[in-house]
């Protein structure tokens, strides 16, 4: 039934690590929610779960802005190469 129904990645803890103690969850070290590796997995409390999730979106959010940043630096270098290439003639 429902109540005996157990996730893959608890699942693997389990095989991997041992018991979950209650009111622990099994977080992913690789931000993948369907890995199984249970090297990827480890114990954590609902909060800091939530905290490395909340911190894990920020950093991506910040690469985000830095590709971005760069993509705009990349183009601004063309532009400017193609000034001084034209000047050259």
């Amino acid at each position: 039934g429902k109540g005996c129904e157990l996730k893959a990645h608890r699942q693997a803890f389990i095989l991997g690590n041992g018991t979950i103690p209650k009111g622990m969850q099994v977080h992913h070290l690789c931000a993948h929610p369907i890995c199984v590796n249970h090297d990827h997995l480890v114990l954590a409390t609902q909060r800091e779960n939530t905290a490395e999730m909340h911190a894990r979106c920020s950093y991506e959010r910040h690469i985000v802005h830095l590709e971005a940043e760069n993509a705009a630096l990349r183009t601004r270098v063309a532009e400017l190469e193609a000034d001084r290439l034209r000047a050259a003639v």
